[in-house]
């Protein structure tokens, strides 16, 4: 039973595609494989039982609930989208079903790593680039004990930070105005400056106004300073690249995580 339970375990990070190609020392690092024999190994080190081979069996066993475990919560956040009313339940779902596994350190409730792992699976379709920023400002020590509000900011942050930048992609193609691939540097740096302040204005805790905000295009006070841009431009006119556009709305975004984080530990520190 034990060898068909292992054999139906995939890696959670991988695509499920077999690569023929990998080196043995590529195939287990690929898969996680390396890391886990390492931590056994040093908890083995580390608790020195009596009897070491009953001892590994239990943490790779715990291993592969606490992998299980992730698939399902993972699945139930994907289930519906955040904006709607029944996104509230599939995540304490899926925070009841992380935090009723019991983590390798023997702690009971959801552990930092198991948090940052269900982390890690939402942000699959981001680059490394895109995701790195906000991991930092979201991540928990692997050691810590997350409570549920800290889980539901992590998760909404991450759903709604993806959302953010197809956002921020779709507004400089209204400004790309001839199809070029191309936006006007000062058009970009007063839609910036509009979506800051209509971020500025919003909450985590309000997930969809930051969504909204993308609507300021439509706004006729943005038409009317759009016009006087485009006006007052002449011909020699700057290009702003649409990758430094996206780059310069996460940062927007990204600071209001800060605010947000800095209010939450605010708030911690009263209780």
């Amino acid at each position: 039973m034990a060898v068909e339970k292992k054999s139906s375990k995939g890696n959670l990070f991988d695509d499920g595609k077999i690569d023929k190609t990998d080196s043995p020392l590529e195939f287990l690092h690929r898969t996680g494989v390396t890391s886990q024999i390492k931590e056994g190994m040093k908890l083995l080190l580390d608790n020195r039982p009596e009897d070491p081979i009953a001892f590994l069996v239990e943490y790779f066993d715990n291993q592969a609930d606490t992998s299980t475990a992730l698939i399902r919560a993972h699945q139930k956040l994907c289930l519906v989208p955040y904006s709607k009313p029944g996104f509230y339940d599939n995540l304490v779902d899926a925070y009841d079903l992380l935090r009723s596994q019991k983590g390798s350190s023997g702690l009971r409730g959801l552990t930092g790593k198991s948090y940052n792992d269900i982390l890690t699976l939402l942000s699959r379709d981001l680059s490394s680039n895109e995701v790195e920023p906000l991991i930092k400002r979201i991540t928990c020590f692997d050691y810590e004990v997350v409570r549920f509000s800290i889980f539901r900011r992590g998760v909404l942050s991450l759903l709604i930070y993806q959302d953010f930048l197809k956002l921020a992609e779709s507004l400089y193609c209204e400004l790309d105005l001839y199809e070029r691939g191309k936006a006007d540097k000062q058009l970009c740096e007063l839609c910036l400056r509009y979506l800051k302040e209509a971020v500025t204005n919003s909450s985590l805790s309000d997930p969809i106004s930051l969504i909204q905000a993308g609507a300021l295009l439509s706004s006729n006070s943005f038409q009317k300073a759009a016009l006087e841009v485009l006006y007052k431009g002449g011909h020699d006119r700057k290009i702003l690249a649409k990758e430094d556009f996206i780059k310069s709305a996460a940062e927007i975004f990204l600071s209001q995580v800060c605010v947000d984080c800095k209010q939450r530990l605010l708030n911690n520190s009263s209780e």
